[in-house]
């Protein structure tokens, strides 16, 4: 029984690492960046396009902990609940050409912070 049981479990093994990657890759890299004081942070969201050139951006993604926004820059944040934001360009950084790279940035209040797990750019993981 024991020796079923062994290969049972590298039977799983294979399973799992013969699985494949994301089927979808993403033109875009982030690099997500803060320092935190006690209940503040500062934030700034790079985001680097290994693709075709793109006319417009939308970053979403959900803070770790119950965030208030209290300033951003080069964006426009739309804070759904005290999670969930969805971030777009202005006039000046809404397109962002092939190996181009846009910056954004804000502060927030919040107990705690990390950095997001669900982030994505055009609906493309990051």
């Amino acid at each position: 029984m024991a020796g079923v049981r062994s290969a049972v479990a590298a039977l799983a093994m294979i399973v799992v690492l013969a699985a494949p990657a994301r089927a979808t890759s993403s033109p875009f890299s982030c690099e997500y960046t803060f320092t935190s004081w006690t209940g503040v942070f500062i934030a700034e969201l790079t985001v680097v396009n290994h693709g075709p050139p793109v006319t417009s951006w939308e970053a979403r993604w959900s803070f770790p902990t119950e965030t208030a926004l209290l300033g951003v820059w080069n964006t426009r944040i739309t804070q759904l609940d005290p999670y969930r934001v969805i971030a777009t360009g202005l006039i000046w950084n809404n397109a962002i050409p092939t190996a181009g790279t846009m910056k954004m940035g804000w502060t927030a209040r919040a107990a705690t912070t990390g950095a997001p797990a669900d982030l994505t750019v055009n609906g493309l993981p990051c």
